[in-house]
């Protein structure tokens, strides 16, 4: 089946780690999730139209403030939204993750992996203007 398709090679220094963060670093980017039964792991795919509601601010990187009308997009989508004008922006995202991208004029764009589980990182991201 599907499970069979995925052909990932991965290797990681797990000393220390959840076993959650270390099924999320394995299936990350492969279309599949897990869930634990009874003590059992099962890989299951994820659903295609399942998304995260994802909340954040832009700030400017040296000055602090609230950057209003940054261009908020999944890479490779039509998905996007525009900041605030207090640099707010609220966007659905795949579960699966994806790539998500902050531009607006007189800043540096910035990517930002999506993983479907680090929601809070959006919280507030910095933007740097590439003179300062």
């Amino acid at each position: 089946g599907e499970l069979a398709k995925c052909t990932k090679l991965v290797n990681l220094d797990t000393a220390d780690e959840p076993l959650e963060d270390i099924l999320y670093e394995v299936l990350a980017g492969t279309g599949f999730t897990y869930r634990i039964e009874d003590r059992t792991i099962i890989i299951i795919p994820v659903e295609s139209d399942a998304t995260v509601s994802v909340t954040g601010r832009v700030f400017d990187a040296s000055e602090g403030q609230p950057v209003p009308g940054v261009s908020v997009y999944v890479e490779g989508t039509m998905t996007g939204t525009f900041t605030d004008g207090d640099g707010y922006f609220s966007l659905d995202l795949p579960a699966h993750g994806c790539e998500v991208t902050f531009s607006s004029v007189g800043y540096e764009t910035r990517s930002e992996t999506f993983t479907g589980r680090n929601a809070r990182d959006f919280g507030r991201i910095s933007l740097r203007q590439p003179w300062k």
